[in-house]
């Protein structure tokens, strides 16, 4: 496995993004960028164990 500095979240609530976007309550989310006043999150509905 390789590392990664990569941040992850969890939507609180459901949010309507632009486009008609939805993000549901307890999607996981990859912060791709962030400063002080915004952040670029790329959210992931489906999230599975794979072994």
């Amino acid at each position: 496995m390789t590392k990664s500095s990569n941040k992850f979240v969890v939507a609180k609530k459901d949010i309507v993004a632009p486009q008609e976007i939805m993000v549901e309550k307890g999607d996981i989310g990859v912060i791709k960028s962030e400063n002080k006043n915004h952040a670029s999150i790329f959210f992931i509905r489906i999230w599975k164990q794979v072994e």
